[in-house]
């Protein structure tokens, strides 16, 4: 007798839980898909993936700041680099390359043009010295690596086109591309 209670009370038990099991009801929440980026590069360092692709916010700069001083506050932005090797390297020095469309020529060639509906200035970056960085050519201030973590420190701001062409207010956007060499 005590063998068939227990194998009635298992009985209901089990037939309690699936019931249980089977009130239970799934509510999909929603879907979305996580994408993965980034390259491997054969120098002497890594680039931390906040400083791959980042925005430099130069501000809502009125137009008669730059007609009266040229210039706009600097903005600090900078390159941070990981897990640096420096075995092979001769100097322990690293230089910047930064490359885009230039706002115009002659001492203008310098500046990062602007895309938008504001006009007449360009973006003016400098390196750590606050030395300005010709596009196109490595930077003139030597940065030396240590093993391990490092930080490149740069600015920005806008400044007006040395030509006549009149300062106009709008929104404007513009892209730089940096390249380091080793030595």
């Amino acid at each position: 007798m005590k063998l068939s209670n227990l194998a009635l009370i298992t009985l209901l038990s089990g037939s309690m839980l699936s019931t249980a099991m089977a009130d239970t009801t799934t509510i999909t929440g929603g879907s979305g898909t996580v994408n993965f980026t980034g390259s491997i590069n054969s120098g002497a360092c890594s680039i931390s993936p906040e400083s791959v692709d980042q925005t430099v916010d130069l501000g809502s700069v009125t137009k008669s700041v730059l007609e009266s001083n040229g210039t706009s506050s600097p903005q600090s932005f900078q390159i941070n680099l990981e897990d640096c090797d420096l075995t092979g390297l001769t100097n322990k020095t690293i230089n910047i390359t930064f490359s885009g469309a230039a706002a115009g020529t002659g001492s203008d060639a310098t500046l990062l043009g602007i895309v938008g509906s504001g006009a007449g200035a360009g973006i003016q970056i400098t390196d750590s010295n606050g030395t300005p960085v010709t596009l196109g050519q490595a930077t003139t201030s030597t940065h030396v690596l240590q093993a391990g973590n490092n930080t490149l420190l740069f600015s920005a701001y806008l400044k007006k086109l040395s030509s006549a062409e009149e300062v106009t207010p709008g929104a404007f956007t513009s892209v730089t591309d940096f390249v380091l060499s080793y030595e």
